[in-house]
C-alpha cells in the first residue's frame, strides 16, 4: 500500500430490526397453521429483554435517558464470546451469546457518550443508532423480488441502551457516571470487500474463491445490490450514506444465486455473495419528515479522490479518476458507485468490448439503468421480462 492512504474503518456489524413485525416475509404458513420463523423468535426475545428500545422516537429516549443497563445487568443476560474490534476512546465491538435456555449470538457495540442532548445530530453515537434502526425497517422494494425489501441489504438491528462502561464485560473495567450508548446488532458471517481484496487466503476459505478468481458476474452482482439498496433507501427516507467505501461493504457468506432483480424490461438472476452495507456514523438524510435538519453536502471535487489499493496494487486497484463534478443530492454515494465500477473496468472490458468503461453516472438511478443495460455483455442471459 506504498504511497497510498488506507481508509480507516471499523468492522461494524448491525442486528435485527426492532419491534414485533409479523410481516409476510417473516411468517411461514404450513397447512393452515402460521408458524413464527426462527428469526422472528429471535427478534421477539430481544424485544422482551429491551422493551423500551421499541419506542419509535429515539431522540426522546436519549434526551430523557430512559434506558439504562449497568455492566452487571448486561453480564447477567449475555456472555462475551470474544472481542471483535475496538473503536476510538476505548469503545468495544463484542460478540455475545445469550445465557439461559435460549442461545442467540449477536454483536454489541459501545459508542461515545452523548455530549449534547439538545443537538443529538451532532453526536456520532446517535446518528449511528438512528440510521441502523431506520434502515433495518425499510419497506421499499423497487427492482427487488416480492419477498425482499431494501432492509435486507442493511444489517438487522435488535435494540439499544446506555450502560456505565465502554467495556461492560471486562472484570477490571471501571464504571463511569456518563451514559455510554450501546446497540445490539446482527452477527454477520463473511468479510468486508476491502478485507476480501487484501486477504486472498481468508477469502478463499470463506467463499471458495478470492478476488482474483472471482468471476465478473459476481462483481457485477455486488455493485448492483449496493446501488439498488442505496437508491431505495434514498427514495424512501432521503438517506445518503456518505462513506460507502469498500470497507463498509460487507460480503456475507449467504448466496444470492437465483435471486432476480427486475427493471428496464429485463430480469437479472444474481450470483455470488449477499451484500450488507454498514457503518452509518457519517450518514445524513434529506427527508424533511425526519427530525434531522438539512445538512450541507460534502463538496465533490472534479479531480477525483485518492482512496486505496490492495497490497501489490493489482487485486483492487484505485487510481486518480477524473470524475465529473456531481451536483445532485446523491452525489457522494454516486461517486463511490462510479469509482467502484471503474475499479474493475479491466475486468468488465475483458468480459465484453461493447461495455462503455468511460461511463460516469450523475444519479444512482442512472447508474442502475446503466448496469441493467450492460448486464447481457457481462454474461447474464435470458433476461427479457415475460
Amino acid at each position: 500500500m506504498e504511497n497510498k492512504k488506507v481508509i480507516l474503518f471499523q468492522l461494524l456489524f448491525f442486528v435485527c430490526s426492532c419491534g414485533q413485525d409479523f410481516s409476510p416475509k417473516n411468517i411461514v404458513k404450513t397447512n393452515e397453521t402460521i408458524q413464527i420463523s426462527e428469526k422472528e423468535k429471535e427478534k421477539n426475545y430481544f424485544a422482551q429483554l429491551f422493551p423500551k428500545t421499541l419506542l419509535p422516537d429515539i431522540s426522546a429516549v436519549f434526551q430523557k435517558n430512559e434506558i439504562s443497563n449497568s455492566s452487571k445487568d448486561l453480564r447477567q443476560i449475555f456472555e462475551q464470546k470474544r472481542e471483535i474490534g475496538g473503536g476510538k476512546s476505548g469503545a468495544k465491538i463484542l460478540l455475545l451469546e445469550t445465557k439461559g435456555d435460549v442461545h442467540y449470538s449477536l454483536i454489541l457495540k459501545t459508542l461515545h457518550p452523548i455530549k449534547n442532548d439538545k443537538d443529538l445530530w451532532s453526536n456520532i453515537a446517535f446518528r449511528e443508532i438512528y440510521f441502523s434502526k431506520m434502515l433495518s425497517q425499510l419497506r421499499s422494494k423497487k427492482f427487488l423480488p416480492a419477498d425482499m425489501s431494501a432492509a435486507d441489504f442493511f444489517p438487522d438491528f435488535f435494540g439499544f441502551g446506555t450502560t456505565d462502561s465502554l467495556d461492560p464485560f471486562s472484570p477490571g473495567s471501571k464504571s463511569t457516571d456518563k451514559k455510554i450508548p450501546f446497540y445490539l446488532m446482527e452477527k454477520l458471517e463473511g468479510m468486508t470487500l476491502y478485507d476480501f481484496a487484501i486477504n486472498a487466503k481468508e477469502a478463499k476459505e470463506k467463499f471458495g474463491y478470492n478476488l482474483k478468481e472471482m468471476e465478473v458476474k459476481k462483481i457485477f452482482s455486488i455493485i448492483l445490490q449496493m446501488a439498488v439498496a442505496l437508491q431505495n433507501a434514498y427514495k424512501e427516507t432521503g438517506f445518503i450514506h456518505l462513506d460507502a467505501h469498500p470497507g463498509n461493504i460487507f460480503l456475507t457468506t449467504k448466496k444470492m444465486d437465483g435471486i432476480i432483480f427486475s427493471g428496464f424490461g429485463r430480469e437479472i438472476s444474481l450470483v455470488g455473495p449477499k451484500v450488507k452495507i454498514i457503518d452509518f456514523d457519517q450518514s445524513e438524510t434529506l427527508n424533511k419528515a425526519t427530525p434531522r435538519p438539512q445538512y450541507k453536502l460534502r463538496p465533490i471535487l472534479g479531480r477525483g479522490k485518492k482512496l486505496y489499493e490492495a497490497e501489490g496494487g493489482s487485486s483492487l486497484k484505485f487510481s486518480l479518476i477524473n470524475l465529473k463534478a456531481i451536483a445532485t443530492s446523491e452525489n457522494t454515494d454516486v461517486r463511490m458507485l462510479n469509482v467502484l465500477f471503474h475499479t474493475f473496468d479491466d475486468r468488465f472490458k475483458n468480459a465484453s468490448g461493447k461495455i462503455n468503461i468511460d461511463y460516469f453516472a450523475s444519479t444512482i438511478s442512472e447508474f442502475i439503468e446503466f448496469l441493467f443495460k450492460i448486464a447481457p455483455e457481462v454474461g447474464f442471459k435470458n433476461m427479457s421480462l415475460s
